[in-house]
């Protein structure tokens, strides 16, 4: 049966907007190849509620299903990893992980994604990683990777999709592997998986609140993309927060704020260790 007549689901979660202009670059390409598409943000739990309800109650709809994410020290946001968890059997179903990364580790999160993709029974048709402007630039001095994903990433972006498509097509069922799809593997990507996105959220800049500062807007819960802000009538930060440090960003009064004073210099050194290409690279 054709894609045509079948359709496609893009979900992603975009705390800083890059991982949402990628899912607007594939959207676009499946359009233009005459796919029906439908596609949700899964950073919010009303988002995740409806893409899944959408995905059960349409299942003879989707043929292919992109889910995508940033990567944050390393992994996949939960929010993304708990949709693939609760997603029903995705036997027959061509998916493609897809993650935007700023230029310094893209880390475990393809493995992670494809992994947990692979355990629902879905065919691994292709995967991308795509390079971003780094999430914590707007802090630093020079941005990492700005300016992308740029017209040569949505170039590569629009190759992937095109291939993958031609494999749906022509029912091909070959199915990657997770590995296929790591650029690191052994004791590194061990190392990585390592405590999970926890661990390596406990060593990212802490967000702090002078209450003093505070006039009670309430930017900063409109702007957390994963809702984990209340408001009485301070903002309060939950458990949940996966500082995107939206909400430091946008403090018009300065009352959000995390000392960033050390994390350029960290990155910078990470880049000379690591040495990983600042490419965009498709996996078909």
């Amino acid at each position: 049966m054709s894609l045509n007549s079948i359709g496609a689901l893009v979900t992603y979660c975009s705390p800083a907007g890059a991982t949402r202009v990628a899912a607007e670059a594939i959207e676009r390409t499946l359009r233009s190849l005459s796919v029906n598409v439908a596609s949700f943000s899964l950073c919010a739990k009303e988002g995740r509620e409806t893409a899944l309800r959408v995905f059960q109650e349409s299942r003879g709809r989707f043929r292919l299903l992109f889910v995508g994410s940033p990567v944050y020290g390393f992994h996949p946001l939960p929010a993304v990893m708990e949709f693939i968890r609760r997603l029903p059997s995705l036997d027959g179903i061509h998916t493609v992980p897809f993650v935007t990364w700023g230029g310094v580790c893209s880390g475990s999160a393809l493995f992670e994604m494809g992994r947990a993709l692979e355990k629902k029974g879905a065919i691994l048709s292709g995967a991308m990683k795509i390079v971003a402007e780094h999430s914590m630039s707007w802090a630093f001095s020079n941005p990492f990777c700005g300016g992308r994903p740029d017209r040569k990433d949505a170039s590569r972006i629009e190759e992937g999709v095109k291939a993958v498509h031609r494999k749906v097509e022509g029912n091909d069922t070959s199915s990657l592997a997770p590995l296929d799809i790591s650029t690191y593997t052994g004791d590194t990507l061990a190392t990585m998986l390592e405590g999970g996105f926890e661990k390596s959220k406990a060593r990212l800049p802490r967000i702090e609140f002078d209450k003093t500062l505070c006039v009670e807007c309430g930017q900063c819960a409109e702007v957390c993309p994963v809702g984990c802000i209340t408001l009485n009538p301070t903002p309060a930060i939950g458990e949940d927060c996966i500082r995107c440090y939206n909400c430091a960003k946008t403090c018009p009064e300065g009352a959000l704020t995390a000392d960033f004073s050390k994390s350029e210099e960290v990155i910078r050194t990470r880049i000379e260790k690591l040495r990983e290409p600042q490419e965009t690279t498709v996996f078909v």
